[in-house]
């Protein structure tokens, strides 16, 4: 029996150290590795080198204790290991000291923490261990497709920090450095507190979990809401991390019903998952997706896609895509077309943007990768995909939005892929449907500036929240730069206009020769709160077919990972022959609209 099986049987802290069985020796060399473990400062944390990948101290495993300034070395450690396997941190309830500026205080609930194989280095040659690495070890656990640059890059790119940050700094010796690195210090108190906390409730809830499927799935639940988390950071007038982490990170266990929804994600983090080659992934059958989306305000509607490998060109693989839908009115799957408005910056102007399979070529790379490339614009991505073994788990646990028989499982050989994309360079791109009327009339991105000015009596609104309340921006400067004021008018109480404490930057940029884009730098915050887009994105503003519309910018090397998963032939089929169609969402709320699943489409460039 797996110690890992047991681990929370004793009850306490002390049962995160006990031995498992197998895992092997660390071999004796010359190497070590020094470093630091923040949350604040861990003094009496235990790291080791995990060289079974299994979080659980092994005896044999390069070990150390930290020093009160977080400090660690592990000797008798080699470079091959270092590369392949994660170092863990242990911290112990009542043992484990946390200081945090002038103040020291004992954790209150146990918590493990944890970073990437291979971990960059700091300017000191130190590997830190932090709550943040920890996010990004996840990620690459769960996608091990991403390259730890990647696997950063989503982090950061739902914390709204500067690309320059890095995640792997120490940023309590850096806090003060910039406003970035008091943030990061302040989210990873959040994160530490959220993962001890939901730790000691799946504890009670869950006692033979395994300790590795518990992080993983406490851990994706804090990625989740990490934009939120970010938000609630950025704009808290007194600083909690326990407030923060209690009212974002709550992995419920109050119910029967509750602790099997636990127990159903803790058997799907369990669920093997390995790097797999996409040109093999996508085989002759395809790739099929399934999901739901809003029919009418409280009426499900349900579509799935299948994306083929077709012929080769000159420039690469074509590739064929076939959508279906399955409504209350017509309630069998019916062929469907779908349409795109949107228009993207290409290196001869504005174009139609279509994001559809079949507006592009694929070619395969020998590192199991694809390179995506859209026809039309040039606009290339490149492709990575994950495999997941899903043979005899419940269908229902990976197709959430989707009902299906309950008790249904995956026949032998279904298999379910992750697949992540990269773009390779910036893409602009602008949003033809609808109109914002407040831009009628305004000639160009350049005037703009003046005529939402700041000290004028008009903002241009650039989205709203569920309470009547609209955002909106002003802007200040000339020329090609500026800043920008923002503000919310709150239609509950008359129209009130009220400005917002943090402003943010605008410039107006020529990615094209001739084709000046107005970029607006939204704090992050606001864009969580206040607008519908994702918040990663930037903003932009620019001339397209006689109008100034509005658009986001996704940046270069940052990657999109998408929420669900693909499915082969084999799992889908099982999907289908199980498929139990509720029809009414019973509000609004619980259902997605038709541009969010529009967004989580599986197959999609930007």
């Amino acid at each position: 029996m797996r110690v890992g099986r047991i681990f929370w049987a004793a009850g306490t802290v002390a049962a995160l150290t006990l031995s498992g069985c197998g895992g092997g020796t660390a071999k004796v060399t010359q190497n070590s590795v020094t470093g630091v473990v923040a949350d604040g400062y861990l003094e009496h944390a235990k790291v080791f080198l995990d060289l079974n990948d299994d979080k659980l101290y092994t005896p044999g495993e390069p070990t150390a204790w930290t020093d009160a300034d977080g400090g660690y070395t592990l000797t008798g450690v080699s470079a091959a290991d270092l590369r392949n396997h994660a170092i863990v941190v242990l911290a112990e309830k009542n043992t484990t000291i946390n200081h945090e500026g002038s103040t020291s205080t004992p954790v209150s609930d146990a918590y493990v923490l944890s970073t990437p194989p291979d971990a960059p280095k700091t300017a000191e040659g130190k590997v830190v261990i932090t709550p943040l690495t920890t996010l990004i070890h996840n990620q690459i656990e769960t996608n091990p497709a991403l390259s730890v640059t990647a696997a950063e890059a989503a982090v950061k790119s739902n914390l709204g920090v500067a690309p320059a940050t890095s995640l792997f700094d120490d940023f309590v010796q850096k806090k003060g450095v910039s406003d970035d690195y008091d943030k990061l210090s302040k989210v990873s108190q959040v994160v530490a507190t959220a993962i001890g906390n939901n730790m000691t409730a799946i504890q009670q809830a869950a006692p033979t979990a395994n300790l590795n499927d518990v992080i993983k799935v406490i851990v994706a639940e804090v990625i989740s809401q990490l934009a939120t988390i970010s938000t609630q950071v950025d704009t808290a007038g007194t600083f909690s991390a326990t407030d923060i982490a209690t009212s974002t990170v709550n992995i419920d266990t109050s119910s029967q019903a509750a602790v099997d929804a636990l127990k159903d994600n803790l058997t799907q983090a369990g669920t093997t998952t390995v790097v797999s080659s996409f040109q093999t992934a996508l085989g002759t059958d395809g790739f099929f997706s399934i999901d739901r989306e809003n029919f009418s305000q409280s009426q499900y509607a349900y579509y799935y896609g299948v994306v083929k490998l077709g012929a080769s060109g000159t420039n690469g693989y074509a590739l064929t895509e076939d959508n279906f839908t399955y409504t209350y009115f017509n309630p069998t799957w019916t062929a469907t077309t779908n349409s795109n408005n949107d228009y993207a910056l290409t290196s001869s102007g504005w174009g139609s943007y279509d994001d559809s399979a079949s507006a592009g070529t694929l070619v395969f790379n020998s590192d199991g990768t694809a390179t995506w490339t859209l026809k039309a614009s040039g606009v290339k991505q490149v492709i990575s995909v994950s495999k997941i073994d899903v043979a005899g788990k419940p269908i229902k646990m990976f197709v959430k939005d989707v009902s299906v028989t309950t008790d249904a499982t995956f026949p032998v050989g279904s298999e379910a892929y992750k697949m992540t994309f990269i773009p390779q360079s910036d893409t602009y791109k602008v949003w033809m449907s609808g109109t914002n009327y407040d831009l009628t009339g305004v000639a160009s991105v350049a005037d703009m500036v003046s005529h939402f000015a700041v000290g004028s009596d008009i903002m241009l609104h650039l989205g709203s929240s569920m309470n009547n309340t609209s955002f909106g921006v002003k802007f200040a400067g000339s020329g090609t730069s500026g800043t920008a004021q923002f503000y919310v008018q709150n239609y509950m109480t008359g129209g009130q206009v009220e400005q917002l404490a943090m402003a943010g930057t605008w410039k107006i940029v020529e990615p094209v020769t001739s084709y000046p884009v107005l970029v607006l730098d939204v704090p992050f915050a606001y864009k969580s709160q206040y607008m519908s887009d994702n918040p990663a994105r930037g903003i932009i503003f620019a001339l397209v077919e006689g109008a100034i519309r509005q658009g986001g910018v996704e940046y270069a090397m940052v990657p999109r990972d998408d929420k669900g998963v693909n499915f082969n032939k084999t799992a889908f089929t099982a999907i289908k022959d199980n498929f139990a169609p509720v029809w009414f969402t019973g509000s609004p709320k619980l259902a997605k609209t038709a541009k969010a699943a529009k967004a989580a489409k599986k197959f999609r460039m930007l």
